[in-house]
């Protein structure tokens, strides 16, 4: 009984002394880790963008709004042709004075007028579309070229965009920090307006 007691207690305190050395080794390795990761982000020079603000304040941004608006004009016309289309066929079709081979010819006509109108409406939605392209990678230049040289001029490493709406990148940040109010203000000086038909690639 009394060698039983022994091996059990001798079994644990090996169990134990293990267990210790096996905390030991992992708070070093911790540590020495966390002083590496800590000696990598000493002297890091951080700054945040409001993604979001900059989009509703910066005067450029408009623009897509614009864009959108000339989009849905162009449907608007696309429904009002086709609304009339619809009812010349209409009335075609019901129409007791022709006979039915004039009645093939007038829709045969009517179905080349509608290809017409939808070829042009469609080619201005793509007139559209390309500009507001053009438009995004002028604006995107633009904001590249002012982060960058607020960024060379601040002596930053680091610019994080902290207004995703779907994912948090920043949880917490100084205002010190902060440029976005220095962004939008150069980008409201280097656009100032939207000229939707003037813009050109650079």
């Amino acid at each position: 009984m009394y060698r039983f007691n022994s091996r059990k207690y001798v079994l644990t305190s090996i169990c134990v002394l293990l267990l210790l050395v096996t905390l030991v080794l992992c708070v070093n390795f911790l540590r020495s880790d966390t002083a590496s990761v800590k000696k990598n982000f000493d002297g890091l020079r951080l700054a945040v963008l409001d993604g979001e603000r900059l989009k509703a304040e910066a005067i450029c941004f408009k623009s897509h709004e614009k864009i959108a608006q000339m989009v849905a004009d162009v449907l608007s016309k696309v429904k009002e042709s086709e609304s009339q289309i619809k009812e010349e066929y209409e009335k075609i079709k019901s129409s007791k004075k022709l006979t039915q081979e004039q009645k093939l010819s007038e829709t045969a006509k009517i179905e080349a007028k509608w290809n017409t109108v939808f070829t042009r409406y469609n080619a201005e939605i793509q007139s559209i579309r390309n500009k507001d392209l053009l438009l995004s990678e002028h604006i995107q230049r633009k904001l590249t070229s002012i982060i960058d040289a607020i960024t060379r001029s601040a002596k930053l490493d680091v610019v994080v965009n902290k207004g995703n709406r779907d994912i948090i990148l920043v949880f917490h940040n100084s205002k010190d920090i902060d440029i976005t109010d220095l962004v939008i203000c150069r980008l409201n000086k280097e656009v100032p307006s939207v000229d939707i038909g003037g813009i050109k690639d650079d």
